[in-house]
């Protein structure tokens, strides 16, 4: 939208709206790499009570009755989808006025986005009481316990390739986690440029403005448990921040058609600053200088050299944003690779999402290029950049996956603590080590995803976060 109100003054806004649903297909919902505890009490076990000890499963009953299994639901619930959805819509409007030799304008906007993502899974808690008739739990700090309804048919994980559990008792294991994400950004700026005076090569121009910026997010955390509300949990967590900038760049041209001397037909001249003050990463300023020349009219030769500086993100910042808490497997082959022993149950920690803490990134830029055109029909450029980073802010590449960083070790040294159970060349000790993986796994900001492997199967952390 477009509105003149009056000669040289125009009134000017625009709007947005998008929404975006979607459905991701995920692995099935299974024990996790510890697996699911069965005792001896449980009917469907080859080690309860009255059962011949030659099974025909072929398992050795411990003395105690207790199986570990591992177990996959695909039979049982089916395969897992992910969905969610986006929303954002934003708004802007603003004034220019046109002075003739200078343009100013004021323009205010605000946006928002939000985010949903939900998906099933089988709680842990529930699963055990389900196998087991009851499990323990801490609610509120107290000691708790989640029984199985009577008459409710205990939890069947030895059925091997079929659906054989009543559907009372998977809908009492199931569990839902929803996250969302909310972000506002509000923006207000003024802006002006026009012409200050003449030189012989040509007319100094100015650019200058100033800003203020809010952002604020909300995410949450939530895992609703159908077998027990108290087992239900809810994370919030949100951050916001103030900038206030100013900015302003100053073009020169030295030498001109007017005044170009042999050597130089131009030479030309900018200098650019830019002023910021954040609320919560205080003052920087950052500085740009620029000169273009021309030997002959048809070659230009152009360098810059800059600094800059980027404040991490809200999300970069807040763990519980986009972030990841779960176990991967290792198959024996993938553990052996690692220099592991050829073990069925061992896994790694991986966390992936924001870095409380995290510093804001800097830079140095310098470029360099050049421009031939010896006939109109022929224009040949090249050029030449280089940037220093201080403190980047960026996620690993750990595309590659959990078992090849554990492999390539020395590659990924940073992003890998070591169990030193399995690993001489840890660097931190085994009650360190525990401590890290027990502040993992008892995360709220994002909560653990699926069944936690037990801690002396753990072999490693490997740290994706920003």
């Amino acid at each position: 939208f477009a509105h003149e109100l009056a000669d040289r003054v125009e009134w000017f806004a625009d709007a947005q709206f998008s929404r975006r649903e979607y459905e991701i297909d995920i692995g099935p919902a299974n024990s996790g790499a510890g697996g699911f505890v069965v005792p001896a009490s449980n009917p469907f076990s080859p080690c309860a009570a009255g059962k011949p000890t030659d099974n025909a499963q072929g398992i050795a009953c411990p003395p105690n009755g207790n199986l570990n299994v591992q177990y996959s639901f695909i039979h049982d619930l089916g395969p897992r989808h992910r969905t969610g959805n986006s929303q954002m819509w934003s708004i802007r409007s603003g004034i220019e006025v046109d002075f003739g030799d200078w343009t100013t304008s004021f323009a205010a906007s605000y946006s928002r986005n939000r985010e949903l993502v939900r998906w099933p899974n089988v709680h842990s808690t529930a699963a055990a009481a389900a196998i087991a008739g009851q499990a323990s739990f801490i609610y509120e700090g107290a000691p708790a316990v989640l029984v199985r309804p009577a008459g409710m048919p205990p939890l069947n994980v030895f059925c091997g390739g079929m659906a054989c559990n009543d559907p009372a008792t998977l809908a009492f294991i199931l569990s839902r986690t929803d996250q969302t994400a909310d972000f506002e950004y509000t923006n207000v700026t003024i802006n002006g440029d026009g012409s200050l005076f003449d030189l012989p090569g040509g007319v100094v121009r100015l650019a200058i403005g100033a800003e203020y910026r809010y952002d604020k997010l909300d995410n949450s955390n939530g895992t609703t448990v159908f077998a027990d509300a108290r087992l239900s949990t809810l994370n919030l967590t949100g951050a916001n921040r103030d900038v206030l900038a100013g900015y302003g760049e100053l073009y020169v041209p030295l030498v001109g058609a007017a005044n170009s001397v042999t050597g130089v037909q131009r030479l030309e001249l900018s200098l650019a600053a830019r002023y910021e003050d954040y609320s919560d990463f205080g003052t920087t300023t950052n500085p740009k200088v620029g000169v273009t020349w021309a030997p002959i009219d048809a070659l230009r030769v152009s360098a810059t050299y800059g600094r800059s500086f980027r404040a991490p993100t809200l999300s970069d910042i807040d763990p519980a944003s986009t972030g990841v808490r779960r176990a991967v497997a290792l198959t024996p082959a993938q553990a052996a690779a690692a220099g592991l022993p050829a073990l069925p149950n061992l896994s790694a920690l991986l966390t992936q999402g924001g870095t409380e803490g995290i510093q804001p990134e800097r830079a140095k830029t310098w470029s360099f290029g050049i421009d031939f055109t010896p006939i109109p029909e022929l224009a040949l450029s090249a050029s030449y950049y280089r940037i220093e980073y201080d403190g980047r802010i960026d996620s690993p590449a750990l595309n590659a996956g959990v078992p090849t960083a554990l492999a390539q070790r020395d590659l990924y040294a940073p992003r890998l603590v070591l169990n030193p159970s399995y690993y001489a060349s840890s660097t931190v000790s085994q009650a360190e080590f525990d401590a890290q993986a027990l502040a993992i796994i008892n995360s709220t900001r994002p909560a653990f995803s699926g069944v936690p492997p037990a801690l002396s199967d753990i072999v490693a952390i490997v740290k994706g976060n920003r």
